[in-house]
């Protein structure tokens, strides 16, 4: 229903006569700037201003403390970790996107059958050990075979 009321009034509002020529003047005339403030906002005011208030006191508060109680920690600001810290990318035009650059990126990453590529933990092996024994019973299958077929052909 309230989707039906929406449609209303934008077809109402694509529809409706303009304002009058003497309307438009009038409107034009009126200095918003003079008028005030509502009544009804007059709470809203009081609050801008208490609001006002407490974030300049806020952004004036300067903490009581000692410059020797601060510290400052540099972990990892060896020139070779910082170097290895920093991800190089380069344009790839064919997927149209940065992409990073180095092994450092793929090293824990295997390629799915679908060519996505994917956290080496999802590889658990099962595929190959299934190739494996189904490898291993069609062998079986086609010495059966051939053995049977021996027996069955007459010798000359």
């Amino acid at each position: 229903m309230k989707r039906v009321c929406d449609n209303g009034m934008k077809q109402y509002i694509r529809s409706r006569p303009g304002a009058s020529i003497e309307s438009v003047r009038r409107a034009k005339e009126i200095e918003i700037a003079t008028i005030g403030d509502h009544a009804l906002f007059q709470d809203t005011n009081d609050l801008k201003d208490a609001k006002a208030k407490l974030l300049t006191g806020i952004s004036s508060y300067r903490p009581p403390g000692d410059a020797s109680a601060a510290g400052f920690d540099l972990t990892g600001d060896t020139e070779e970790i910082m170097k290895s810290a920093i991800v190089k990318k380069i344009w790839d035009k064919k997927k149209k996107k940065m992409v990073s650059v180095g092994v450092e990126s793929k090293k824990n990453m295997i390629k799915s059958e679908s060519g996505k590529w994917i956290p080496a933990s999802f590889k658990s092996g099962r595929y190959q050990k299934w190739m494996e024994r189904t490898k291993a019973a069609a062998e079986d299958d086609d010495n059966e075979e051939d053995d049977g077929n021996e027996e069955a052909t007459p010798a000359k």
